[in-house]
């Protein structure tokens, strides 16, 4: 399902069928058929800013069990939320926007990895076509810069209102529109 469809058909990302199983295949498919092999092997932490955050709705489906470390972490940007206010997107700019900087786990990581990649609607291959790029960005988690991977907004228009804490936990509390 392409953004376009996506967003017509009012459909949320977590609504999107995700059936990639311990073999690391999608619909029978191994994922290294869809994915470059240097992405998949770059085993950086990830830097999760909305529903991949513990506590958060995706978090469950696609991390819990599969860490080594979780984090509170920052990076520069600014976090935007769709017009519905129920999805974050990170976007280039001076602000500061809060997550976690998660490890996942060695073992897991290249089928964990190409999960969010789905979820996130990240195809290395085609980027003129993602929601989000996968880009390393610099974290500062315990007073340290780390790389990490980061999900960054990949799309001309910018809908919804700018979360001006940068804090996806406060997205019920008034934000910029």
């Amino acid at each position: 399902m392409n953004t376009a469809t996506f967003m017509a058909t009012g459909r949320r990302k977590a609504d999107l069928p995700l059936d990639v199983d311990a073999k690391g295949t999608l619909l029978g498919v191994p994922l290294a058929f869809f994915y470059p092999m240097s992405e998949i092997n770059a085993r950086l932490p990830v830097f999760v800013y909305g529903t991949l955050m513990p506590g958060e709705q995706n978090y469950t489906a696609f991390l819990r069990g599969r860490t080594i470390s979780e984090f509170p972490a920052a990076t520069e940007g600014e976090l935007w939320l769709d017009a519905v206010g129920d999805y974050p997107y990170l976007c280039p700019g001076r602000g500061r926007v809060h997550g976690w900087l998660i490890t996942i786990a060695p073992q897991v990581f290249a089928v964990t990895i190409r999960a969010i990649d789905t979820l996130e609607e990240f195809f290395p291959d085609r980027p003129g076509h993602c929601l989000y790029l996968r880009k390393r960005i610099k974290v500062i988690a315990g007073q340290k810069s780390r790389p990490a991977w980061g999900y960054i907004w990949n799309q001309p228009a910018r809908p919804g209102f700018r979360l001006a804490s940068g804090d996806y936990s406060t997205r019920h509390q008034v934000s910029e529109r």
